[in-house]
């Protein structure tokens, strides 16, 4: 009989634990200096001072919304939301950027003053859950010779499927960038962003 109650307390253990074992798809620390460098801006701008503009301006993300599509937006937008409409709901707006990204807090549609929102490609959706993330990203990347950076396929994507596997990469930490003067579309580690 102790037996049986010990598997039961170890089983009831297991199965009580929290489900989300994910990694982070950017750090606490690298989105704190984002927000952090973002509030920055905004103080800059509102006392009519010296404009400070981060590094970091310009970062994007993506946020999940109610009607199952998704938003790609930036930390200045988000930051105009988070005043207008969840500032008592959140202790800071770092907590608020922690939790639309790596928790998944989901937004209404009708919050953002432009919406460019879009569907996930069920094929790319597909293709990166059935293939290994190395996999995947190796038959999406090209590097060029002499340079250490990966670029996108891109020849391969418009529209839907570009933002598709913008938002793919995005959720295991990745961001794209460039892609003006023909250097192409690269793939990039945002937390390689803490080390410049």
């Amino acid at each position: 009989m102790k037996n049986i109650v010990i598997c039961l307390i170890i089983l009831m253990s297991l199965f009580s634990c929290n489900e989300k074992t994910s990694e982070p798809k950017i750090s606490k620390e690298l989105i704190d200096l984002i927000s952090n460098g973002t509030l920055k801006e905004k103080e800059s701008i509102d006392s009519k001072k010296m404009i400070y503009v981060s590094r970091y301006n310009g970062v994007k993300v993506f946020a999940k919304l109610k009607n199952g599509k998704f938003i790609e937006t930036d930390f200045h937008e988000l930051l105009w939301l988070y005043e207008k409409k969840f500032i008592t709901k959140f202790d800071s707006f770092n907590e608020f950027m922690n939790e639309l990204i790596n928790e998944d807090f989901v937004l209404n549609e009708n919050n953002f003053i432009e919406t460019a929102t879009f569907q996930l490609d069920n094929d790319l959706k597909n293709e990166f859950k059935s293939l290994s993330f190395e996999d995947f990203l190796e038959k999406y990347s090209l590097s060029k010779k002499g340079d250490k950076k990966l670029y996108l396929k891109d020849k391969f994507f418009s529209g839907n499927r570009y933002q598709t596997i913008s938002y793919l990469l995005y959720t295991k930490g990745y961001y794209l960038g460039g892609g003006c003067l023909g250097e192409g579309t690269g793939i990039y580690e945002f937390e390689k962003l803490l080390n410049k």
